[in-house]
């Protein structure tokens, strides 16, 4: 099968979730090819690790200006490009946008080749920082493609309640493999620090991803300078992994006078090491889709705490699968981490052995692959007749 993955930028969860779509499909031996956004804007832009794995991985990649901005001449540009780098007499079966521009763009380009091909649109996450006359022609452009499929039903929900049709709406959860990256100098002193915070008898906390407001990782810190101040405290340790305003949140830690009980990594490619030798992931984010952190979490064994936002209210599942607190409540963030810091540890075990199994059969890469082959067949006309999935080559996943 010949497909075209159009992204706005490769980066965050939606950029992990994009990049093993494509390895994933690539390693099937199916023909794939991933264009995305080349010039980075404030806050937006294409992660290296992202890129380095689709060139290791033997994916076709392309940068071209552009696949997020609402131009239409630079939009324009990257339907020529297509053009250019598909040939002439040949088409995809299956063009999977990723960004309500992208898909302009796929639907412009199908209308060139004038040729049949399936139309997919994932909506990673739907932000809010859209116009009234924005959001009702997002809608409208979502309509126009074969299948808008969402990680979640809540997601599907919202889309719906704004317009979007029911009948092409599909819930395809995210999923993730084992971890592959091995840690450098400075992780692994990062993750023996944990270690022996635990051996001192404290309970060793653990926030990754990209360090910003919407994240809110300055929540988790107010919690923990609460809680030096009640009576018989709890001994905790934490370690924030992410890119963005590490330096920021730094300065925040020392100025609460927390630097011997918080470290900020920053940036690394073992982030899920860190989270994984963690005793809890805490999730202190304002709004989020579905955090691939949680899902790694679920298949690693670590125990979640996060904040009660709808997008993750069929995840973490409170005394089930993790525990939740009132989402942006630093009082509510610091009892529940008083009260996790009392559970035994075959408590602990017990929630996250139920986690683990919701892994299993929801979020693992290859139900995502598999998934995604299935609704493939069903949009792109040319496949439609042919046999079903070809043996997937998956590893930890």
């Amino acid at each position: 099968m010949k497909i075209i993955h159009l992204a706005p930028y490769l980066q965050d969860d939606a950029g992990r979730v994009i990049t093993d779509l494509a390895v994933g499909q690539r390693a099937m031996g199916h023909d794939v090819t991933l264009v995305a956004s080349r010039t980075s804007v404030p806050g937006y832009g294409n992660s290296q690790a992202h890129l380095d794995r689709l060139d290791a991985s033997g994916v076709t990649t392309y940068l071209a200006d552009s696949l997020f901005v609402r131009d239409y001449a630079a939009n324009l540009s990257v339907v020529r490009l297509l053009g250019d780098v598909i040939g002439q007499h040949t088409s995809p079966e299956v063009v999977h946008a990723h960004g309500i521009v992208a898909s302009v763009i796929g639907l412009l380009f199908a209308g060139r080749r004038r040729r049949p091909m399936g139309l997919l649109h994932t909506v990673h996450e739907w932000h809010g920082a859209r116009t009234a006359g924005q959001s009702a022609a997002d809608v409208h452009v979502l309509n126009l493609m074969d299948r808008v499929v969402t990680p979640t039903a809540y997601a599907a929900a919202l889309l719906r309640g704004l317009g979007v049709s029911g009948a092409h709406l599909r819930v395809v959860p995210n999923g993730v493999g084992g971890a592959e990256v091995e840690p450098d100098m400075r992780d692994r002193a990062v993750l023996e620090g944990m270690r022996r915070a635990r051996k001192r008898g404290a309970l060793v906390l653990a926030s990754v991803g990209t360090i910003n407001l919407r994240r809110n990782q300055a929540l988790l810190v107010d919690a923990l300078a609460r809680l030096r101040h009640i009576d018989r405290a709890p001994m905790l340790y934490g370690v924030f992994a992410g890119d963005g305003e590490a330096e920021g949140l730094s300065d925040l830690i020392q100025a609460q006078g927390l630097a011997a009980a918080l470290v900020v990594r920053g940036f690394t490619r073992a982030a899920r090491l860190i989270a994984a030798e963690a005793d809890v992931l805490v999730v202190p984010s304002r709004s989020h889709a579905q955090p691939m952190e949680v899902l790694e979490a679920f298949c690693d064994r670590t125990f979640v705490l996060a904040g009660d936002t709808p997008e993750l209210s069929d995840l973490v599942i409170d005394g089930v699968t993790g525990a939740r607190f009132a989402e942006g409540n630093v009082d509510a963030l610091a009892r529940s981490l008083h009260v996790l810091a009392e559970r035994t540890d075959a408590d602990r075990r017990a929630v996250v052995e139920r986690a683990r199994r919701r892994y299993e059969q929801s979020h693992t890469l290859r139900g995502m692959l598999e998934a995604y082959e299935d609704e493939y067949h069903v949009v792109a006309p040319e496949i439609r007749s042919r046999p079903g999935r070809r043996h997937l080559r998956v590893v930890n996943g």
